[in-house]
């Protein structure tokens, strides 16, 4: 059952196959949901799209999630909200939320909580 039809989110991943079944298990919560595979092609979207939430991988080749980040926090309000993934344990998630992430999820990403944590986000928003 859709949880908030309408709401934009971009998915930003490098591994074309996590990208797909992460935007197809949040088209199926019914968020309308667009994919790029790097930080740079993102950014390139969002300068001509809106999105009420990014849920970016951080390690990227062509512009990581980290760039992106600070590309969007940039922009101050207009900013969608940004959800960082990572599968490596070296970043901290205290030091990314203080750059401006409203939350980190690891790798493996467990969708359904993923879901659940864009809708807690866009209900605080």
């Amino acid at each position: 059952m859709a949880k908030d039809s309408g709401r934009k989110v971009l998915v930003v991943e490098d591994d074309i196959d996590l990208c797909d079944i992460v935007a197809a298990e949040l088209a199926s919560e019914g968020y309308d949901v667009a994919q790029e595979f790097s930080g740079n092609r993102a950014l390139a979207w969002l300068g001509q799209h809106a999105a009420d939430i990014v849920v970016t991988d951080i390690k990227m080749p062509d512009g990581t999630g980290i760039d992106l980040l600070k590309s969007l926090t940039a922009m101050g309000s207009r900013a969608p909200l940004v959800i960082l993934m990572t599968g490596y344990s070296g970043e901290g998630e205290a030091e990314l939320i203080a750059q401006g992430a409203r939350a980190v999820v690891r790798k493996p990403v467990d969708v359904a909580k993923l879901s659940v944590l864009i809708e807690q986000l866009l209900q605080s928003k």
